[in-house]
């Protein structure tokens, strides 16, 4: 059991990065729309003002402790003017998840440009968007998995103490009384890099499965019987 939470964990963890540096990227994208390189400066783009400088104090001092040498070459060369691309590099995902939370959304904006890698398929068949609370409980959900996965804490048989906001067509019916794993690979399905990585990550999962079959439960993970139909792309 416990090589099998160790596996487990290597599987997941590179998984999680892929999503991680898909959403980094996208987000610079979608901020940079526009036009300016210091754009996490402009206090208009955002919702909440007070919310807004919360955020800007976490991302002032998680720049200043990086060590990256693209950090250092903006504090050298460019009056210590971090334009966002650099700055989101050096983010932690839950930084990331607050400052996306606190957007302004509307047609057009950096929120909808970003949601839209992320549309899912309502009950009708329609592409939809997800809300920003919807999209931030994802990233915080993965990034939980993430840290206990760094830390090398055990993921097998674990409440885990967040609730991503599971699309209806994958809850769980009666609800579990803990979230575990199963919500969290939800969590890290609506945020897949792409749909080739995610495909050959729940193969490769299933497989795992299926190789310690003697040692291993589902419930253990709060998978249901059929949790590979709702992890699959």
């Amino acid at each position: 059991m416990y090589q099998f939470d160790q596996e487990l964990s290597a599987l997941v963890f590179p998984m999680i990065s892929k999503i991680e540096v898909a959403l980094r990227v996208r987000l610079v994208e979608a901020l940079l729309i526009h036009g300016e390189p210091l754009v996490l400066q402009d206090s208009s783009i955002f919702k909440e003002k007070k919310r807004y400088w919360q955020n800007m104090a976490t991302v002032a001092s998680e720049i200043a402790r990086s060590n990256d040498v693209f950090i250092k070459h903006n504090f050298d060369n460019h009056d210590g003017e971090v334009p966002v691309w650099a700055a989101v590099e050096v983010l932690s995902f839950g930084t990331l998840s607050k400052i996306i939370k606190n957007l302004k959304t509307g047609t057009g904006s950096s929120y909808s440009i970003l949601a839209s890698n992320y549309q899912y398929r309502s009950k009708k068949g329609n592409l939809v968007k997800p809300s920003q609370k919807m999209l931030a409980s994802w990233i915080q959900g993965v990034s939980v998995l993430r840290n206990m996965c760094a830390h090398n804490s055990r993921i097998y048989n674990r409440t885990i103490h967040t609730t991503p906001e599971i699309l209806d067509a994958d809850k769980i019916t009666p609800p579990p009384a803990h979230n575990g794993l199963y919500q969290i690979l939800l969590a890290m399905k609506y945020l897949r890099s792409s749909d080739e990585e995610w495909t050959v990550f729940v193969n490769a999962f299933d497989k795992l499965i299926q190789n310690n079959s003697d040692v291993v439960s589902f419930a253990a993970m709060n998978l249901p019987a059929d949790w590979k139909e709702h992890l699959s792309v």
